[in-house]
Parts: structure tokens; C-alpha cells; sequence
């Protein structure tokens, strides 16, 4: 019981110096990692709001993504940098678990590319 009444006090310093909205999509490098392998490295520090890291892998008939991003906007950012790479669309999108930076920008995939589906274990359903 004592953790969980130390842990907000614990977050203060992190809460204090954090923006009180998200911050606009960072930039982000993507590197090459083997063949039709490509990790999408975001560039800004972390902090309360911040945008995950993502991977994508360009197969045969389309691109498999692993996590969205916490925004609608930075994952069209990585829409982008996925059509730089290939024209082919995204088919599956795997959301690793159910933390906000790592799913909100379904919708975007959604968006983007109607018949992509999601993958995931049920206890990452939002």
C-alpha cells in the first residue's frame, strides 16, 4: 500500500516538467535492418507525452507494422516514411500491448489503408 500512496509523489517531478499536451510529432530516422526490415527511431527524449518507436517489414504483398503511435498525426508521419520505402500497403498492424503510444494511431492505418487489420493479444484491446 505504501508504494502505490509513494508513486504519484514519485511521478511529480516528471508531471511538473512535462508539457501539459502532447508535443507536436517529432522527427524520427528510419534505419534499414535487414532486407524489407526497417525500425522507424524517434529523435526526441522521453517523457510523459512521447511518441514510441516503431518497425515496419516490407514482404511480398504488403507491409506489416509493429505499433502505432501515440498520435493521429505522428503516425501519418510513418504512413509517409512506409510509402517512401514501397507502394505497397500496410496490411497488418501489430500492437505489442495496449499502452496509448503504442495504439491510438490505429486509427490512421485504418484510415489510410481500409482493409488492414490489427493483431494483437486481448488484453491490448483499448
Amino acid at each position: 500500500m505504501r508504494v502505490i500512496r509513494l508513486l504519484p509523489i514519485a511521478l511529480l517531478p516528471i508531471a511538473l516538467s512535462a508539457p501539459s499536451s502532447p508535443p507536436d510529432p517529432a522527427g524520427f530516422d528510419v534505419e534499414r535492418v535487414a532486407d524489407g526490415v526497417y525500425a522507424v527511431v524517434r529523435r526526441e527524449p522521453a517523457g510523459l507525452w512521447f511518441e514510441a518507436n516503431n518497425a515496419f517489414v516490407v514482404g511480398d504483398d504488403g507491409v506489416v507494422v509493429v505499433d502505432a503511435n501515440f498520435s493521429v498525426a505522428a503516425t501519418r508521419e510513418v504512413i509517409a516514411a512506409i510509402r517512401r520505402v514501397t507502394p505497397k500497403p500496410v496490411r497488418y498492424v501489430v500492437n505489442t500491448h495496449w499502452h496509448d503510444d503504442h495504439i491510438t494511431g490505429n486509427r490512421a492505418y485504418r484510415d489510410a489503408f481500409p482493409g488492414v487489420e490489427f493483431v494483437g493479444h486481448a488484453t491490448a484491446r483499448p
